[in-house]
């Protein structure tokens, strides 16, 4: 279990002379090939690729073959339509060593919010909350005439205090692009009740 020059000695007894002999060998333990894999890209977007290459042994064998350029080689492009993990194989003589590697895929955002309601008094707060959206990595709010005015977060607790309808906007994004959802908030003329 230990790589390196291992010496193995036998020795035998031999008659009723104890007669004494001895013959030994060495032997070459090579360590287990330790493999990295390295992606140009990850995560990708879908319908994108990426190259990876593999180093620390002498050939590789990758797997599964859905989605890769080649299965054998240190470097190959990876194309897959969804989240995937590539088992790697590399060998040196006649050790080998494994790894694997994910590749995430990403597809576009898609916005979607829900509204604790459409219409409110004035002076209240509502929620807005955009968890229903897929995909994203950021969040821009806007609130015109609300407290407060903007957010980063996936949802908020919003106060209206100008009647009139306000256009709300979430805006999602990802290293793929972004999208955008708007929403009318009607808040009732009771603001100086």
């Amino acid at each position: 279990n230990t790589p390196g020059v291992q010496t193995v000695v036998m020795y035998v007894i031999g008659g009723g002379c104890s007669e004494l002999d001895s013959a030994e060998v060495n032997i070459t333990v090579n360590p287990t090939p330790a493999v990295v894999v390295t992606p140009v890209t990850n995560p990708i977007c879908n319908g994108s690729n990426t190259n990876v290459t593999a180093s620390g042994a002498t050939s590789y064998v990758w797997s599964p073959a859905s989605g890769l350029s080649a299965t054998t080689g240190a470097t190959v492009n990876a194309f897959p339509t969804v989240t995937s993990t590539y088992n790697i194989a590399g060998t040196t003589g006649s050790c080998v060593g494994n790894t694997s590697i994910e590749i995430e895929v990403l597809n576009p955002p898609n916005a979607a919010f829900t509204s604790a309601a459409d219409t409110i008094d004035c002076n209240t707060s509502v929620l807005l909350d955009g968890a229903s959206s897929t995909d994203v990595t950021t969040f821009a709010w806007t609130f015109p005439g609300g407290s407060p005015a903007t957010s980063n977060a996936s949802g908020d607790m919003v106060t209206f205090n100008t009647a009139g309808d306000q256009n709300i906007q979430m805006i999602v994004s990802n290293s793929c692009g972004t999208d955008t959802a708007e929403f009318t908030l009607n808040v009732r003329n009771n603001c100086g009740i």
